[in-house]
Order: structure tokens, then C-alpha cells, then sequence
């Protein structure tokens, strides 16, 4: 099913990515609910979840400012410093080559630009309140068991 946002259709495909981003996170969270509700949420939220990057796209194409082009040249650099196999970063990213790179990191930045410039006037939450919402919402911030193994000794 094609979806269309503001005239800017998003594919199937694009759903079923972020469908399978979330999945390992999303399994391991709600292990105990019934995997058919499990997949229908997990759809649910990564179609939502695409929406809204496509929507908060938009705003940044039409309301963000242009990013010079050092600035973009310079986020590359330190890109392609973390990897050392090109194709390993192509793959990674879903482009073809450098100018894609760009584009994408151009993106990336008009919209921290723009979110910073639409949240520059928000007051910071005192410690109370931080503290408040953190106990109506402990549900939220709680995570399944975990292990983590680093050396395993036989006898």
C-alpha cells in the first residue's frame, strides 16, 4: 500500500525498513504479548514513525536554511573516517556514492537546524518535573532482562 504524505508518496518498502530497524528492540520489549497483536503494533508504529520523518522532512526542506557546503564536506570527512571499506558506508546509508552522502547529510542537518530553531524558546523542565514524569511513566523506562557476557571459563 502506497501511502501519500503532503503529495510525497512513501512506499511499501520504506515501511517494511523501519519495520525490520525496530523488530530486534521491539521483540525483546514485548516478548510476552501475542505475536500477531506484536506484528500489527510493530507495522503500526514504523508506518507512523515514517510518516512523521517524512513530514518533519518537509518542514525542514521548506523552513530550513541552506547548510554551507564545508559544513557538509566536513561531516563526510568524519563520516568516512568511522569506516574503513567505502562500500561497507554506501551500503550502511542506502546510496550510491558521495553526492548522495551529502545530500543525506545536508538533510540531516537542516533538520537539527530547524528543530533547534523551534524548540530554542522552550523552557528546560526543573529537576521535579523531570523527576514527576519519570514516576508516572516508570513502565516506559523499564527494559527486559539483560546479559551481558564478556569471558566464559570452563572447569
Amino acid at each position: 500500500m502506497v501511502l501519500i504524505v503532503n503529495g510525497e508518496k512513501i512506499e511499501d518498502s520504506a515501511i517494511k525498513q523501519e519495520v525490520e530497524r525496530l523488530r530486534p528492540d521491539y521483540e525483546r520489549v514485548f516478548s510476552d504479548q501475542d505475536p500477531k497483536e506484536r506484528d500489527a503494533q510493530l507495522t503500526d508504529w514504523s508506518r507512523e514513525n515514517v510518516i512523521e520523518r517524512v513530514l518533519i522532512n518537509q518542514e525542514a526542506k521548506e523552513n530550513g536554511g541552506k547548510i554551507p557546503e564545508d559544513q557538509v564536506e566536513s561531516a563526510l570527512a568524519k563520516l568516512k573516517e568511522q569506516y574503513e571499506d567505502k562500500e561497507q558506508l554506501y551500503n550502511d546509508l542506502g546510496v550510491k556514492n558521495d553526492e548522495d552522502i551529502k545530500e543525506f547529510l545536508q538533510m540531516q542537518m537542516r533538520v537539527e537546524q530547524r528543530l533547534n530553531e523551534v524548540c530554542k524558546d522552550l523552557p528546560k523542565p526543573s529537576q521535579a518535573a523531570i523527576q514527576e514524569y519519570y514516576e508516572k511513566n516508570k513502565e516506559q523506562f523499564k527494559s527486559g532482562e539483560q546479559a551481558r557476557v564478556a569471558h566464559i571459563v570452563k572447569y
